[in-house]
């Protein structure tokens, strides 16, 4: 056996084929080792939501037995320079104080200016006196399974916090929602809700909404859901204009009413 592989690789090097560690260097060099250059580019456009609200017991909790204030935290991401920022409703549903934080550590207060009734999606406003990095907004239709992807946000309030890893599934059908996920192994966790999954190129392709968990604590198994931003794209314009959702479908819908 051992007189065979001396032969195999000299018989190699002889025909001037590559050697299998050659070809694999040459592979390696092909990916990416690092996408901080990508990530560098979008950060600014990430927040961090920081909500005062109010929570009420619910069936059989016995801890409190009154409506009680709590802090949350939440992501979002900048859609116009003026200080508009997309996020999730349940992440500002029920908020007396919303406070964004920016990449920069700048630390702002904000409001509401709609959500959808029945979507969970909503729009917030800052105010600072100065345009603002905006998330550059890709096409969710062209998303494939096994393409690239990284989720920003503020999970458990750890605020920047960057998780990268691929496209699992499209079109995935999840407790009868109004739209289909882009479902994806990059780790979400509690707090990344609202905020941006994002290609290589850097641009937006769905936000972050939920995930699957059968631990304890409800921590990331790999399972995670994020809205088609082909789907958001109408809405927000709704909202932005109009304060709520004004029509459920439009003429050249990809939303699933």
């Amino acid at each position: 056996m051992r007189i065979k592989q001396i032969c195999f690789g000299t018989l190699l090097a002889i025909s001037g084929l590559p050697s299998l560690a050659a070809a694999a260097a040459e592979k390696r060099e092909l990916l990416p080792q690092s996408i901080a250059d990508v990530v560098d580019s979008v950060r600014p456009s990430v927040v961090n939501i920081l909500v005062k609200g109010i929570v009420a017991p619910g069936p059989g909790q016995v801890s409190f037995k009154e409506p009680r204030m709590t802090d949350f935290v939440g992501s979002g991401v900048i859609v116009d320079e003026s200080g508009i920022i997309f996020t999730n409703n349940h992440v500002v549903d029920n908020a007396y104080e919303l406070r964004v934080l920016l990449a920069d550590g700048t630390l702002v207060p904000a409001r509401l200016l709609g959500k959808g009734r029945q979507l969970d999606i909503a729009l917030i406003k800052i105010d600072v006196g100065h345009p603002l990095p905006v998330g550059k907004v890709g096409d969710s239709d062209e998303v494939r399974v096994g393409d690239r992807v990284f989720a920003m946000g503020n999970p458990l309030g750890l605020s920047g916090t960057v998780t990268s890893g691929i496209v699992s599934a499209v079109n995935r059908e999840v407790n009868g929602a109004p739209y289909n996920y882009i479902q994806t192994d990059a780790p979400v966790n509690h707090g990344n809700s609202g905020g941006p999954l994002f290609n290589m190129r850097g641009e937006v392709i769905g936000i972050n909404q939920q995930i699957f968990s059968d631990t304890k604590g409800g921590g990331s198994i790999g399972l995670g859901f994020a809205m088609p931003v082909n789907d958001l794209k109408f809405i927000t314009y709704q909202i932005r204009d109009h304060g709520r959702v004004r029509a459920s479908v439009r003429s050249d819908c990809v939303c699933r009413h």
